[in-house]
């Protein structure tokens, strides 16, 4: 998988935290590159200096059901965190689609990229059946070269039928969707979706031979 940078992309949850950092390599120590805590007025929309809210109701190539708005019922800061809230309604989208769900689907792309780093967020997570949340990376030239060529990073994606297992998963050229490589399923001692979680974090790496490193864990 060939990544030029990469971009952040959030969808329903509940987040405090989201970091990424760059890594000296003189003295391997972590350097924050870009960060937002939510701190803004209740009710409010995320900084549009730094996200961007993708909007439609096409399915999004997984069958999706709900409709992604940039209104602040579905996306919005609270008491300090981000809430990405999940509504039952019949909603007519500017593009003619109807659904009966609307939801918030928001990304960095053309605002924030990386290559490589540390890339973390503080999540507590929704539950129930069709639930789908899910913080992942895609490469930024997917405007370009689209998707899988462009690669995607699944940091942390959880089924609201399994609500203590976390999903981490890679894609690209010739492993995605069903004939995807390097997924890996963590069990939470308790739902991911009954208190908020530590950091969700991947690291990723260029290694000395070319090659790439990547490292995910909850911390």
């Amino acid at each position: 998988m060939k990544l030029h940078s990469l971009i952040l992309a959030l969808i329903t949850a509940f987040v405090t935290l989201t970091g990424v950092y760059a890594e000296e390599q003189s003295s391997s120590k972590w350097v924050l590159t870009w960060s937002d805590e939510f701190s803004g007025p209740d009710g409010t929309p995320v900084d549009s200096q730094k996200w961007n809210a993708e909007t439609g109701g096409n399915g999004w190539g997984n069958q999706e059901l709900e409709y992604y708005t940039t209104s602040t019922r579905n996306a919005r800061q609270e008491h300090g965190a981000l809430v990405i809230e999940s509504i039952r309604q019949v909603y007519n989208g500017h593009d003619g689609v109807t659904r009966n769900y609307t939801s918030a689907r928001l990304k960095t792309q053309g605002k924030f990229s990386q290559a490589y780093g540390r890339f973390e967020a503080r999540i507590r997570m929704p539950q129930g059946k069709g639930i789908w949340p899910a913080f992942w990376l895609l490469g930024d030239d997917i405007s370009t070269i689209k998707w899988p060529a462009c690669g995607e990073i699944d940091i942390v994606e959880n089924l609201g039928s399994e609500p203590s297992i976390a999903h981490g998963t890679i894609h690209g050229p010739g492993y995605s969707g069903e004939r995807l490589s390097g997924n890996h399923r963590r069990s939470a001692s308790t739902s991911m979706a009954s208190s908020m979680r530590h950091a969700d974090r991947l690291i990723f790496r260029k290694a000395r031979s070319g090659c790439m490193t990547i490292r995910s864990s909850s911390c």
